[in-house]
């Protein structure tokens, strides 16, 4: 639909208005302003000046007019219902993190880029040990407010640029962006130390959060599910220590 103004000149900032605006100050005595009480410029759909519109026409335009801010308002919401369903696919049902799915894709994501990376990233598992106990004592409501707590703990003792999932009910995963060694070592002490340090307390009692880690460094040509398995096979080494605390 073509929108023109009703004398037909162009409309500002083309071509023809600037020639016009130029030829107006060539002339000595013009001012660029319009005289005094002229009317306004008024806008026409092609070609046809709005006034002249007849009362059946405008109530059509006025109809299409609304049809387009209808339709504009159902596509918002559909972006945003798009938006809001990806996170359902990405993110943990209840807690801050991101699912197993999620998870992996992003694992191969940092995987296919270890070459690029400056310092070599790493994979760190953490099982919740007494999950099961607290899951049989306390019932599901109390492990689900424990499995909550420990990621307030890890997320807080971790980098915003770690990732951080939920590997399935009592087990999570994080990728250390920065994983040299003693960056390594430095960082699972200090989850370690987080969660041990802030128990959960529910009805008057105090509910220890027992957790054991187990790591490996990300290399070029290693599958997530490879790494994954590598990095539980530390943590299961590690668990005798931990059970007889």
């Amino acid at each position: 639909m073509e929108v023109t103004r009703a004398d037909g000149s162009a409309p500002p900032g083309t071509g023809e208005g600037r020639k016009e605006s130029k030829r107006r100050k060539d002339v000595p005595g013009v001012e660029d302003a319009a005289p005094t009480g002229e009317r306004p410029d008024a806008v026409s759909i092609s070609g046809l000046p709005v006034d002249m519109l007849t009362p059946e026409v405008r109530r059509v335009v006025d109809a299409m007019v609304g049809e387009i801010e209808r339709l504009r308002r159902e596509l918002e919401f559909a972006a945003g219902r798009e938006d809001y369903l990806k996170e359902l696919v990405d993110n943990h049902p209840f807690l801050p993190v991101l699912n197993r799915r999620a998870f992996l894709r992003e694992l191969g994501n940092v995987l296919g880029h270890a070459e690029f990376l400056k310092t070599p990233a790493c994979l760190l598992c953490l099982h919740l040990v007494n999950g099961e106990e607290v899951r049989r004592r306390l019932g599901r409501q109390v492990l689900d407010r424990a499995l909550a707590h420990l990621c307030a703990a890890l997320l807080g003792a971790l980098h915003p640029t770690d990732i951080v999932g939920n590997l399935g009910s009592n087990d999570f995963g994080v990728i250390l962006l920065i994983g040299d060694p003693e960056t390594v070592v430095a960082k699972e002490a200090a989850v370690v130390e987080a969660i041990h340090l802030n128990p959960l307390h529910w009805r008057k009692k105090t509910v220890p959060l027992e957790v054991v880690t187990g790591t490996r460094v990300l290399e070029v040509g290693v599958s997530p599910e490879v790494v994954l398995a590598e990095a539980d096979r530390d943590l299961i080494a590690r668990l005798p220590a931990t059970k007889g605390h």
